[in-house]
């Protein structure tokens, strides 16, 4: 499993419990993998 996939799983899992999460990534595949992404 690709470190992408284990952190969506990671995501779905604890989604429920929490308003807002954040991430930082520099990661490309990564970022495709969210709705928002906010750049900085």
């Amino acid at each position: 499993m690709s470190d992408g996939l284990k952190i969506m799983e990671a995501f779905h899992t604890i989604k429920e419990q929490y308003r807002q999460i954040f991430l930082i990534s520099h990661e490309s595949e990564i970022k495709e993998m969210f709705e928002k992404v906010v750049e900085l």
